[in-house]
């Protein structure tokens, strides 16, 4: 997310924990002194996922429009789908008094992860007896309902993670190493494993997620590394990382999220945070959050 402030350009992330807190950090993550919080009276407790959409608006009074930040979490028991607003020059603020869903009222029970695409429709995982579904959540006057014209039900099949990228959906999964590609109607276009050609042992199941202009990130949780495949033919392109505890290594690599030229993985074992710069085909870690 690039976030501009008084005409600098600052390349930006925000990282969200379970305790409340989100994290406002610089490419290199060095986290900056300032904890952006919901109003004391309604934390941000049991966060589960989250999104961010930039937002110009001529009725804002921010230098550069604002965010919405869709926070999947449990709120007094119930699973919800809130969504709130950090004005781009107020790096302090979040309205709490936005948008929610309640995910239980509609008897979806085991939500697992969100994304959000351009024109702020909410994509939910959710599992579903033994498998998964993939939901749609669009917005309409004071909130979203879901669009009954679209679900992905993969009834034996259990979402590991997905991403959104133009009019597609990326897709893995539990159950095996096969990547699945949907249109936005839903419809299946391609189902199969990242090819290697004999180069890497081949990726396995329950991997991470992430799309760049033409690459699909994976986050290979079986085999300790990241691989970045062709978007369209899934053949591999890059690959980087072995097992271990030390930087550059993982144990257990389980998220992935590309901004620009960095790569930022999420180790759940380790857990740590590295960043990865591409400079001329090659990745360096350029910092580390344990």
């Amino acid at each position: 997310y690039h976030y501009s402030n008084v005409g600098e350009i600052h390349p930006r992330v925000r990282a969200i924990t379970e305790d409340g807190h989100i994290f406002s950090g610089e490419s290199t993550l060095i986290i900056h002194d300032k904890i952006i919080k919901a109003d004391v009276n309604d934390e941000i407790y049991g966060a589960k996922s989250i999104d961010i959409l930039e937002v110009d608006s001529p009725d804002s009074h921010a230098v550069d429009g604002y965010e919405y930040v869709y926070v999947l979490q449990v709120h007094e028991g119930s699973n919800i789908i809130k969504r709130y607003i950090i004005e781009a020059n107020n790096a302090e603020l979040l309205d709490n008094s936005s948008v929610s869903i309640n995910l239980s009222q509609m008897e979806i029970l085991n939500p697992m992860a969100l994304r959000v695409d351009e024109n702020k429709d909410i994509y939910l995982s959710a599992r579903s007896g033994g498998g998964s579904r993939l939901y749609r959540f669009i917005e309409i006057p004071g909130g979203y309902k879901i669009d009954d014209s679209f679900l992905i039900d993969l009834p034996a099949t259990v979402i590991s993670s997905f991403d959104l990228v133009d009019d597609a959906l990326y897709i893995s999964h539990i159950n095996g190493p096969e990547i699945r590609v949907y249109d936005k109607s839903g419809s299946l276009l391609l189902e199969k494993a990242p090819v290697t050609n004999g180069l890497i042992r081949d990726t396995g199941p329950e991997a991470g997620i992430a799309i760049d202009k033409d690459r699909l990130w994976l986050a290979d949780y079986t085999n300790q590394r990241v691989v970045g495949l062709s978007k369209e033919t899934l053949h591999l392109r890059d690959y980087f990382g072995e097992p271990g505890t030390e930087e550059g290594e993982f144990i257990s690599p389980a998220l992935i999220r590309v901004y620009g030229n960095y790569l930022y993985v999420f180790d759940k074992s380790a857990l740590t945070l590295q960043v990865f710069e591409e400079v001329q085909n090659e990745f360096r870690i350029i910092c580390r959050i344990d």
